[in-house]
């Protein structure tokens, strides 16, 4: 798909496409607009919000797609390191977290809209946060099935205490106005897995 031919092969628009277009607005640092994705797809904003819910949780769902990217290729990169059992998980946390602090779209969909991006990221509405759990406590599950990590409780549980640490780091300077610090972060979640 091109820019100026948006839509699927039979000449219709579909979700994908409305996704790739939203990604290209996001990662290009400019707001995503409803109104603004369903015109260039040609289609009417019933329609796009009928795909995706609203305007959160097309952002979400760009966002979660960036998202499982980086933690593809911070699993990959663990994997190649020989990493195992809590190292492999706190390296995976650890680089996705760091990946996720430069992306240049995400600070900037920080800075220009806190509330939203707050929303979108670090509740169940925009969607990021609860797969981003499942993601962990998969990652969890798989590791204790061949290693043995601590503490012996709930992967779930311990995934969103997890995510928790790595949000209230991440977006410290948007929550509570201080410093990222992404190495204590690495600190406290070595300590609740070790």
């Amino acid at each position: 798909m091109h820019a100026d031919d948006p839509a699927g092969s039979d000449g219709r628009a579909t979700p994908d496409d409305a996704l790739r277009l939203a990604r290209e607005t996001f990662l290009a640092g400019e707001r995503i607009e409803m109104r603004t994705i369903a015109a260039a797809l040609g289609i009417g904003r019933s329609t796009l919000y009928r795909w995706f819910g609203d305007r959160d949780r097309l952002i979400g769902e760009v966002i979660w797609r960036e998202y499982s990217d980086l933690v593809d290729r911070a699993e990959a990169a663990a994997d190649a390191d020989g990493a195992a059992g809590a190292d492999r998980i706190l390296a995976v946390v650890a680089r996705t977290n760091r990946d996720i602090s430069r992306s240049r779209a995400l600070r900037r969909f920080l800075t220009s809209e806190p509330e939203a991006a707050l929303r979108v990221l670090t509740t169940k509405h925009g969607g990021v946060q609860p797969r981003i759990i499942k993601r962990h406590a998969d990652r969890i599950r798989e590791e204790r099935a061949r290693d043995d990590i601590k503490p012996d409780v709930d992967a779930t549980a311990l995934a969103y205490a997890m995510v928790r640490i790595s949000e209230g780091f991440l977006y410290a300077d948007q929550i509570t106005d201080t410093e990222l610090d992404l190495e204590m972060a690495d600190a406290v979640m070595g300590a609740l897995l070790r």
